[in-house]
């Protein structure tokens, strides 16, 4: 991602202005974080960063706690 790339969420466009923006972006999915949906499509097509890596296909959660 560089300076004046132009990322979007599917509801709207982000151009990016300082690398301040994409470590914004970094702190809302960092990884190891999970993003969880029912919709078609992938995360980078959604959010047009990162790298995503598809765990548990046609599987579910189960449990968890601390």
């Amino acid at each position: 991602m560089n300076i004046n790339d132009v990322i979007t969420d599917g509801t709207a466009k982000f151009v990016v202005r300082s690398m301040g923006f994409l470590d914004l972006l970094d702190a809302l999915h960092p990884i190891g974080d999970i993003y969880l949906t029912v919709k078609e499509g992938t995360p980078f097509a959604k959010f047009g960063f990162g790298q995503w890596k598809l765990v548990g296909q046609n599987k579910c959660l189960w449990g968890g706690g601390y």
